[in-house]
């Protein structure tokens, strides 16, 4: 009884982290890069460069507690701009929404071996994109 009720409410809380109310109160691109994030279930840096939000917002601690990152953003501390391979002191998640989207020819520029881990298109248009880069040790 217990199980099945455990599984209910699994259900149920999903449901509602979907739903139409949670897309109204919180953005939903950036909502969806968080949950992208959470699915990782990696332990490196996470560089978010979004003009709406910062990486410090209580709905990334809410989904990311253990997280830890920066913003690169200039909206929020950063200076908008892909940092030099040197400036990485480790392997990082660079996740670009809104203006930063087309920061993504630099990064795959200056970072020849960083992977896109997945991005998201609604209406043929890219809405994020997630990649990672591994420094060379």
């Amino acid at each position: 009884l217990v199980g099945l009720f455990a599984v209910q409410n699994v259900r149920e809380v999903n449901r509602w982290a979907d739903g139409a109310s949670v897309r109204w109160f919180f953005n939903h691109d950036y909502y969806q890069s968080l949950l992208f994030l959470r699915e990782l279930d990696t332990e490196a840096e996470i560089r978010l460069y979004s003009s709406r939000h910062s990486f410090d917002s209580s709905i990334s601690r809410f989904l990311l507690p253990e997280a830890s990152g920066a913003d690169g953003s200039r909206e929020f501390g950063g200076d908008g701009v892909i940092p030099s391979s040197g400036e990485i002191p480790g392997d990082a998640v660079i996740v670009l929404l809104d203006e930063y989207l087309p920061l993504a020819g630099v990064l795959e520029g200056e970072f020849p071996g960083a992977v896109k881990l997945g991005e998201m298109v609604e209406n043929q248009t890219v809405v994020f994109a997630v990649y990672l880069v591994v420094q060379q040790h």
